[in-house]
């Protein structure tokens, strides 16, 4: 449905025979949703062409009143991304291969294949999505994915922006570690953004939505009738990727046998899809992520060692926003002036009181959650300056001594740490086990807290 000044979107069928059109029309329409218009000369195309988004074309090469190499050029004109199908009588081959010359995305010989046009159709529907997908990306990554777009001067950020544009020019699996909303997804695009794969595609997979076979379907796509519900064939996200980069977020959270078809994939870079016996190549670069430790994981056998070193040619890690505390203020400016301009606001800056607090407070959601801070307090801001009450009551309130349950996260993580501490007599491993933390994690928190190692 198309909004506004939109054009509706739609699949155009040209053809000067009323049966091959009826014909074609009922083979499309068991494959897409999108509305169907045909037409059967030249003149009624044009108009069908100029009034209307082409999703997809099939047209006949011949027809009383044109040529569909005219009617090919001008849908290019109008829309270069535009996929075209040329439909071609026996012995015109060479019309065909002619038509792919000007831009034609394949042709079809007459009687029309039904199996052949399916084939085509699908991988034009898929093709298409990514098109739209992509123009979307690139619009976002105009502004927020270069690589001045990772926001920050402490020394952690300033290592992972001397490391990026190296990584980014190579072909070499990534692993992105880090806690949730750190900016891992960040990342990712901008590694991919000021690759060679820019103009592919990136394809996010979320390994927490999906578990065992519904997951690897989402990977690797089935086919029709591999389980219950598989009414048709699905394509996969790292047949969708082919050509570009996969994101494979929380990594962490994937089956063994999910694991095991990924260590082929990144080995030999081919799979089969679920039910099917058939062997899909593919051409792309793996990012994943993971909030995750994943050595850990593989001491308690949920983790292959073989995939996690595939996984971690290049180790980078997103410190959270407690331990690049320095940035904080540079964040709060970036995020107020795009929500600023998202809601049409004039807010000149944060008055003192208000970056104190930002600066103070622990951020156990980290940028996500400085981010989700700021735009709340653009939208409840009454003056041109956001002050200390424009904040959520989590960063104003104070801690009051004597009442259980009124200190601040950070007096309640130092108090727990110390305990566990004193419990362990010290021990550093013991300590950091039992907070189910990392022992560079336990160390840099008993600096920040000023606890010492007695």
């Amino acid at each position: 449905m198309a909004h506004g000044n939109e054009k509706e979107e739609i699949i155009l069928i040209v053809d000067d025979d009323e049966a091959v059109c009826s014909t074609l029309e009922k083979m499309v329409r068991k494959m897409v949703e999108e509305d169907i218009v045909c037409a059967h000369d030249g003149e009624e195309a044009k108009k069908v062409i100029r009034a209307r988004k082409i999703m997809l074309a099939i047209i006949d090469y011949k027809l009383p009143d044109t040529s569909g190499i005219e009617l090919l050029k001008l849908i290019k004109s109008i829309d270069a991304e535009a996929p075209v199908l040329i439909l071609t009588g026996y012995g015109t081959i060479e019309s065909g291969i002619n038509a792919i010359k000007e831009g034609a995305y394949d042709y079809l010989l007459k009687p029309v294949p039904s199996e052949k046009l399916h084939a085509l159709i699908r991988g034009l529907t898929n093709y298409r999505a990514l098109l739209n997908e992509n123009e979307i990306l690139k619009e976002e990554l105009g502004i927020k994915y270069n690589m001045g777009r990772l926001v920050g001067k402490s020394a952690k950020i300033r290592k992972i922006y001397d490391l990026l544009p190296g990584v980014a020019q190579t072909e070499s699996t990534v692993l992105v570690q880090g806690e949730s909303g750190t900016g891992k997804e960040l990342i990712a695009k901008t590694i991919h953004h000021n690759s060679l794969r820019k103009d592919k595609p990136f394809i996010v997979a979320d390994c927490t939505i999906l578990t065992g076979s519904l997951l690897e379907s989402e990977l690797f796509g089935h086919e029709k009738g591999a389980f219950t519900g598989a009414i048709r064939e699905k394509i996969g996200r790292f047949e969708l990727a082919d050509g570009g980069t996969i994101f494979l977020d929380e990594i962490g959270e994937v089956s063994p046998l999910a694991q095991l078809k990924l260590l082929r994939v990144l080995q030999e870079r081919s799979f089969e899809r679920v039910g099917g016996e058939q062997t899909i190549k593919v051409d792309v670069r793996v990012i994943a992520a993971t909030n995750k430790d994943l050595t850990v994981l593989m001491q308690e056998g949920k983790f292959r060692e073989d995939l996690y070193y595939r996984l971690n040619v290049i180790p980078i890690f997103m410190p959270p926003l407690r331990e690049r505390r320095e940035d904080i203020p540079l964040l709060a400016k970036d995020f107020l002036n795009r929500f600023c301009k998202k809601n049409d606001r004039y807010i000149k800056d944060m008055d003192g009181d208000a970056y104190r607090l930002l600066i103070d407070y622990d951020w156990p959601g980290n940028v996500r959650e400085l981010e989700n801070v700021i735009e709340r307090a653009v939208v409840v801001a009454k003056g041109n300056m956001i002050s200390a009450g424009d904040l959520p009551t989590a960063l104003t309130e104070k801690p009051q001594s004597g009442l259980p349950g009124t200190n601040s996260l950070y007096q309640n993580e130092k108090d727990l740490i110390a305990r566990v501490l004193e419990r362990s007599g010290y021990n550093l491993s013991k300590t950091a086990k039992e907070l189910e933390i990392s022992r560079s994690t336990l160390y840099g928190k008993m600096k920040k807290y000023g606890l010492s190692e007695k």
